[in-house]
Order: C-alpha cells, then sequence, then structure tokens
C-alpha cells in the first residue's frame, strides 16, 4: 500500500513547506485560510487521486492554479522497499499515471454529495477498487464509428439493390428482342446479315466504352472523398506538428519520426492528384472513343434501316438493352460488396460489443465484492449494495430525445427502456425485424415499426451504439424499523453513512478535508475517531485537515502539523505527536479557545451533572 511520506513546496502560497507525514493519522490544523485544504489538494494533485464527483475537478484545478501558480509540489511516496517521487507543476505534468488509485482523497463538501446521485456513487465505490477499471470510452467510440460506416453501407447496398430491380425483366425482354432479330436475320441477305453483325459488335463497344466512361467517373468522385479525407489527416497533421513544436527539446525525436509521416501524406497527396489527373484524361479518352465509334455506327445503320426495316432499330434496342443489363450486373455486384463489407464491419463491432460486455461482468463481480468487502468493515445498520446493470437513466433519456415529435407515447418508450437492451434495439433496427423484439418488448409490430422508422438515422444509430446501461450503487441505512436508501436520507445522514464507508477501505491510504462537517460530536467521537484509531494501529495512513479538537487529540494522531499564514503565504507553526507539549498547546488554543475556555466547559459540565451523565 502507498503512502504520502514527504511533502515539499516549490512556488505559490506554501512555497517553501517540507513536511513528512508518517504510517497512521496524521492531523492538519490551522485557523481558516492558513493553508489546510491547500496542502490536501497538492497532495491530491501531485498524486493523481480522482473526485468521487467529477464536478469537484474544474474546482479543484482552479485552486491548483491559484496556489501553485508557476511552481511546483514534490511528493515522496512508499510502499515498503519501493519509493517514488513525483515532482507535478500546477498543469498536472510529471504525474506518475500508475499512482492515481494509490491514495483515495476527499475534499471539503465532497462527504455530502459523495452518494448524492448515482454516477458518484458508482464512483465512490470505484475508489475502493484493488484493481484497474478498464475505461470502456475508447470502446464506445469505436463502436460509434463502425455503426456509421455500416449504416451508410446498407444504405448504398439498398439503393444499388432497388436499381436492380428491373433487371429481370430486362434480361428476358432481351431473350425476346434477340429471338426476333434472329428470324430477320435469317431472312436478310448474308451481306446484311454481316452488316449487322459489325453494327453490333459497334454498339457492344460503344455500351462498353460508356460503361468504362461511368465506371471513371465514379473513381472520380471516390477520389475527391479521398481528397476530403486527406485533407482532413493534413490538417490533423499540422496540428501535431505545432503540438511537438510547442513541446520542447524533449520531443524532438518525436517531431523527427513525424516529420517522415508527414512527408509521406505529402507524396501521398501528390500521387493523389496525379492519379486524379490520369482518371480524368481517361474519362475524357473513353468518351471521345464512343463518339468515334457511334460515328462509324451510322452510316451502317442506316444502310440497316433501308434494307431491312425496323432490324437497325432492333439492333439500336438490343445494344441499348445490353449496356442497361451490362450497367445493372455491375451495380448488382457493388451491392453484394457493399453487403458484404456491412456483415464484415458489423462482425468487428460485435466483438467490440461481446469484449464490453465481459469487461461490464469483470466490473459488476469486482464492485460486488467490494461491496461485500465495505459492508463487513461496517457498522450492522449500513448496507452497501449493487443492482447490476440496472440505471437505465442514459437509455431512457436517449430514447425520450430521439423519439420526441414523433406521437410515438412515452408508455411505449418506457416498454422499450425496460425490456430491451441498447445492442438489441441496434441490431433490430439495423435488420428491419420488428419480431426480433416483439417476445421480449411485448409491444406490438406495428409500433415497433414506428419506433423503427424514427431511428433509422445515421447520427440517432451511432448515438444508441454507445449507449450503455450502467450499474446501480445504494447505501441503505437501517433507521428504527425501516431500511432507507441514501438518496432519502438526511445530509448529515448521508455523510455519517458515507465517511465510514471511506474509512473502511483497508487497502489504500486516505486524504479527508474537514470530515466532522455535517457529523454531530457523539457521532465523530463514537465512529469516525474510534474507525481513525483502528487504521492507525493497522498502520493505515489517514491525512486529516480539521477544525475538530476531538480528532487529534482522542485518535491519537502520531502526526500534527500546526499552519499558520501571513495573509500572503502559509507555513508550519508546529509539528509533532498528538501529546507533545508544543502540539498540546496549540490544540488547545486553537481548537478549544483556549484553556480557560476548555477549563469553564468542563467545570459547566460537572456543576450540570453531565459528565456524569
Amino acid at each position: 500500500m502507498w503512502r504520502v511520506a514527504r511533502m515539499q513546496v516549490n512556488g505559490g502560497f506554501l512555497s517553501g513547506l517540507d513536511v513528512a507525514f508518517k504510517p497512521g493519522l496524521n492531523v492538519i490544523i490551522g485557523a481558516r485560510g492558513a493553508g489546510k485544504t491547500t496542502l490536501l489538494e497538492l497532495v491530491r494533485h501531485a498524486t493523481g487521486a480522482t473526485h468521487p464527483d467529477k464536478k469537484q475537478q474544474k474546482a479543484s484545478n482552479d485552486l491548483i492554479q491559484a496556489v501553485l501558480r508557476d511552481g511546483e509540489v514534490l511528493v515522496d511516496l512508499v510502499d515498503g522497499d519501493d519509493e517514488r517521487r513525483v515532482v507535478v507543476d500546477a498543469k498536472g505534468s510529471g504525474r506518475d499515471s500508475s499512482l492515481s488509485g494509490s491514495i483515495i482523497a476527499l475534499g471539503q463538501n465532497e462527504l455530502e454529495i459523495a452518494a448524492s446521485d448515482p454516477e458518484s456513487r458508482r464512483n465512490l465505490l470505484d475508489l475502493h477498487s484493488l484493481s484497474t477499471r478498464t475505461s470502456a470510452k475508447m470502446s464506445l467510440e469505436e463502436i460509434g464509428r463502425l455503426t456509421s460506416r455500416a449504416f451508410r453501407l446498407r444504405s448504398q447496398a439498398d439503393t444499388a439493390l432497388d436499381r436492380t430491380a428491373a433487371l429481370e425483366s430486362l434480361q428476358a425482354e432481351y431473350a425476346v428482342l434477340v429471338a426476333q432479330q434472329k428470324v430477320l436475320s435469317e431472312r436478310a441477305s448474308r451481306d446484311d446479315a454481316e452488316k449487322m453483325r459489325v453494327l453490333q459488335l459497334m454498339d457492344e463497344k460503344t455500351a462498353t466504352l460508356v460503361i468504362g466512361q461511368r465506371s471513371m467517373q465514379g473513381a472520380a468522385d471516390a477520389l475527391a472523398d479521398v481528397a476530403l479525407a486527406l485533407g482532413t489527416v493534413r490538417n490533423d497533421a499540422r496540428t501535431v506538428d505545432r503540438a511537438f513544436s510547442s513541446a520542447g527539446n524533449e520531443s524532438n525525436y518525436l517531431a523527427e519520426s513525424w516529420s517522415g509521416w508527414t512527408s509521406r501524406l505529402e507524396a501521398l497527396l501528390l500521387e493523389r492528384t496525379r492519379i486524379d489527373e490520369e482518371v480524368e484524361q481517361r474519362e475524357q479518352k473513353l468518351a471521345a472513343d464512343a463518339a468515334v465509334v457511334r460515328l462509324e455506327a451510322a452510316p451502317l445503320r442506316a444502310e440497316l434501316e433501308e434494307a431491312r426495316a425496323g432490324l437497325g432499330n432492333m439492333t439500336s434496342a438490343l445494344s441499348a438493352l445490353a449496356a442497361q443489363i451490362s450497367e445493372l450486373q455491375s451495380v448488382k455486384e457493388a451491392a453484394q460488396k457493399s453487403n458484404e463489407a456491412w456483415l464484415a464491419l458489423v462482425h468487428q463491432r460485435n466483438a467490440l460489443f461481446d469484449d464490453l460486455e465481459n469487461n461490464q461482468e469483470i466490473v459488476f463481480a469486482e464492485r460486488l465484492s467490494d461491496a461485500r468487502r465495505i459492508t463487513s468493515n461496517l457498522e450492522n445498520n449500513v448496507t452497501v449494495v449493487v443492482a447490476h446493470l440496472s440505471d437505465l437513466s442514459h437509455y431512457s433519456q436517449f430514447l425520450t430525445d430521439a423519439l420526441r415529435g414523433s406521437s410515438i407515447r412515452q408508455t411505449t418508450i418506457d416498454a422499450l427502456a425496460q425490456t430491451t437492451l441498447p445492442r438489441q434495439l441496434l441490431e433490430a433496427v439495423e435488420q428491419d425485424d420488428a419480431a426480433l423484439l416483439e417476445v421480449v418488448s411485448g409491444l406490438a409490430s406495428d409500433r415497433l415499426q414506428r419506433v423503427f422508422e424514427r431511428l433509422r438515422n445515421e447520427d440517432i444509430l451511432r448515438e444508441l451504439a454507445m449507449v450503455t446501461l450502467l450499474d446501480t450503487v445504494d447505501v441503505r441505512l437501517v433507521d428504527g424499523a425501516v431500511e432507507k436508501s441514501v438518496e432519502s436520507l438526511s445530509t448529515g445522514q448521508k455523510c455519517a453513512v458515507t465517511l465510514p464507508i471511506i474509512l473502511a477501505e483497508q487497502g489504500k491510504s486516505l486524504l479527508l478535508d474537514q470530515p466532522e462537517d455535517h457529523l454531530d460530536n457523539e457521532f465523530l467521537v463514537d465512529n469516525v475517531v474510534k474507525i481513525l484509531r483502528a487504521r492507525s494501529h493497522k498502520g493505515l495512513q489517514t491525512i486529516v485537515a480539521t477544525h475538530n479538537a476531538n480528532i487529534p487529540v482522542l485518535g491519537e494522531a502520531q502526526n500534527v502539523v500546526a499552519l499558520v499564514s501571513n495573509g500572503e503565504s502559509g507555513s508550519i507553526r508546529e509539528l509533532g505527536a498528538f501529546d507533545e507539549d508544543a502540539i498540546v498547546a496549540r490544540v488547545t488554543t486553537l481548537m478549544e479557545g483556549g484553556r480557560k475556555a476548555f477549563k469553564r466547559r468542563a467545570a459547566f459540565y460537572d456543576e450540570h451533572g453531565s459528565l456524569d451523565s
């Protein structure tokens, strides 16, 4: 278990501060404005300890910028024989990412909101994790990108297949005309037949040239898309160039490696331009060749028309039909390729979905284990409960937003959210398969089709692919004969159940800023101080900033750091164990109101019998 051994500050409000921390209980005391919160936030900042409430992260970053300015904080950490030192500036440069989960920190006012909403409760439980949770963010983004690409491919394939619907009827018509042409050809003279054969060859050549020209036009359109994509990549590459340029000399080797890559990118752009020009030239050549063949065929067709009424027109019609059929066959092949590519993307996405779902199962198992471990260390009236994938809020909100204005009732939306998984709905919409969801949702096919029509949009499906169900974490308190969820507790009750959960952590050091807020002294002494002493006896480090004398005195703090401030900077006035004379005097003056005030209260309690009761 990592613990903080020493912290030094160079620059800012606590410039020159050099404090050693001990295993067990370390208490930071001082008047308001002396720098207690600043000291804890600097330790948190240097170690990368996360906030259970993400909304507090920006406020913490702003504080660090204000109190550290251009300075840096040095923190030494120890774990058995392993020692680490981190030197971190106000922006976080210099952190060791492997230490980010080694310490649990709870800042001022965070205790009351640490269990206030589902996300905060998940974050609170995850602070206790003995392993690193795998982030699903990058996987979800890739799933979203694959879904967009799959939508475009499927749309292309469907459009192409719609165009080929007339292919069979055209092929039948062509067969009839060929038979008719054969009859007329047999009646024609040998010379006319030869002319007809030559004309047919010329028409077929024209059709081939026209198809080639259209293919070149398609290639030109695709190259335009490539140019747009490469242009975007070049802009991003220039952003990377600027980033490396501003990173300083230590990043020169990265800039040099990147320079080679950007050179290849520029060469690729030039090569694309050259190919584009060749495609344009080829398209023009094919168009010109087709025109030449048509001109050559015109006199021959005229002769045939004169020699045999209608035979030339029939040959022309056959040629046109042959061109149409050939083009539609190419379109059909393209549709088949698009469909194959779509299936490959769906297969790739399914693999990511499977990995994501496996990770969700692993995370749930870890959370369940953590919840049971924490509950076993708490009083009998507090229980931490985890329900798997039961937080539907993200999914419900997505469906409400996506189907807004569609005349689809909220009851239908709620039924979908409660009975289907986002992945199920996505696949049903993509495959236009209402039957897939009828059984599980209980909704009629016509209702599902209306939902499908509304969701069948690239942006909506991409967002749906990235929707996840989340575990629900609850803290339940037995209050008299009633078991209450943390959401129904008062602020004081929330703090009373949340703080023991934090203190129950046995595998990490703790940073706590004024944990006594919203707690009465009876609870503080009977519960919090008791746990703090137990942690100290086990050698578990706790660093606490407080205004309550019960914590350093009754908690038997091995190390008390008394801070003072002149208004411009903070510094250490005394440092020592809770029972050293200088520390006793400082605690008495600062936290008890002085010895006289303490004696007067003791005499009052003694006189009125409160001490005996």
